[in-house]
């Protein structure tokens, strides 16, 4: 079953157990990521505590953990 624009049997596979995958485990957390997704945003766009010397803001924290997950990804593939 090949997807389209490519002839990888092994990878329509992948995207056939992937996309029941994300639909399952969304059900079984009642949809968490839709219900608090306002609050992830409100966390990330946060300013940094001014009176914690040596903190970072909850955007910084994303841009980092972002950086560091790609930067990994460029090392290994």
């Amino acid at each position: 079953i090949p997807l389209p624009g490519g002839s990888s049997l092994g990878l329509s596979l992948l995207v056939l157990l992937l996309i029941p995958s994300g639909i399952y485990f969304t059900i079984q957390t009642r949809f968490l990521l839709f219900r608090r997704f306002p609050d992830m945003l409100k966390i990330a766009v946060e300013k940094k505590n001014p009176t914690r010397k040596n903190s970072i803001s909850g955007l910084q924290a994303l841009i980092i953990s972002t950086a560091t997950r790609v930067g990994m990804g460029n090392l290994v593939g």
